[in-house]
């Protein structure tokens, strides 16, 4: 019964367009490594090609004699059916890089500010407090926009990631 279906995989793969165009040799090789027999290969030969001779070559083991010469399609044997869709792992993992980098900088900006303002504080005049009180101000002011446009790009990150 898995004979049956092997030679009814292979007609289907022999009858497919970009197939056949190739060599006999190579769609010879290609079943082969498929695991089919030269009965099983001949016989689709058969019932696709039945005027070529083809499946007489191949039971008489002609084809076993000469290595496949280099294909001549454009598509290789390999790639010809239906292909799982590409993945965007390497979209997510720039996203995640940016997003980590753009984290990691306000942190960074954010604690060195602080080890600042608490240097300051502990041995600053008061005016010099002030000023850094403003200067902390202004911080607060571009974290808080730095965190909307954040939001904002991961969004619209999420909304391409589903599409």
């Amino acid at each position: 019964m898995e004979s049956d279906s092997s030679v009814q995989n292979a007609v289907g793969f022999l009858r497919h367009p970009k197939v056949q165009s190739a060599d006999p040799a190579s769609k010879v090789a290609f079943l082969r490594n498929k695991g089919l027999s030269n009965a099983q290969i001949a016989k689709a030969f058969e019932i696709t090609q039945p005027d070529t001779g083809i499946h007489t070559k191949v039971l008489s083991g002609e084809y076993d004699r000469l290595p496949p010469p280099p294909s001549t399609s454009s598509a290789p044997l390999a790639q010809v059916g239906p292909v799982a869709p590409q993945t965007r792992v390497a979209d997510r993992s720039y996203v995640w890089a940016t997003l980590g980098g753009a984290l990691v900088f306000a942190v960074s900006a954010v604690s060195g500010f602080l080890a600042k303002d608490w240097w300051d504080r502990n041995h600053a005049s008061e005016d010099k407090q002030k000023k850094r009180v403003s200067d902390m101000d202004q911080v607060v002011v571009l974290l808080q926009e730095q965190i909307n446009v954040q939001k904002a790009l991961s969004s619209a990150i999420k909304s391409v990631l589903a599409s």
